[in-house]
Parts: C-alpha cells; structure tokens; sequence
C-alpha cells in the first residue's frame, strides 16, 4: 500500500509501506550519480557510517582519523535527547571505501 502526499506548491510524494527498507547498492548509485560534488562526500559519510544528517553536519576535521580509518561521532541522537552539549563517549564508526 501507498500513501499519497500532495504538498501545498502541488507536488505529489508517494510514502511506501517498506521505509525501513535498506538501499541495494544500484539502488545508490541511481541517486549518488545525480547528486553534486558536495552532496556526494555526504551521502558517501552517510552510507558508510550509518550516521544521520545532523551527526554528520557535525563531523570536525579533527573527528577524522585517516591512518586507522576511523570518524569520531560527538553529537548523536541520543545525546541530543539527554540535552547533553559536552563529550560525554566516542562513537567510532569505520570507514569504507564506496566499492560497493
């Protein structure tokens, strides 16, 4: 089953029953050949880490570590929901290359 959404400036978005479906990988490749430069380091981060959009606005230069591979998450949801604002744990993520 299909929901319909028809927004106020008349585009429709069809939601489908599966969301909790993951993305095979021609699946993101159809959607990452279409994105701009930019938008492809995040969706690549995104992919690849499991990380959600306000996670990944918030990676530092600082949270990269390329010699063992790994991303340094401070802010996350759960964090978040605690109204936490300071370094309380290091969620490490690896990092893989988009040969998929």
């Amino acid at each position: 089953m299909k929901t319909i959404i028809i927004r106020s400036n008349g585009l429709r978005y069809t939601i489908k029953d599966n969301k909790n479906r993951f993305l095979y990988p021609k699946e993101f490749y159809k959607i990452y050949d279409k994105l701009k430069t930019k938008q492809k380091l995040t969706a690549l981060v995104l992919i690849n880490t499991g990380a959600r959009i306000r996670e990944a606005q918030n990676i530092k230069v600082s949270d990269i570590d390329l010699v063992n591979k790994r991303l340094v998450l401070r802010v996350t949801k759960s964090k978040a929901k605690k109204g936490e604002s300071k370094l309380t744990g290091l969620f490490q993520y690896q990092l893989s290359s988009p040969n998929i």
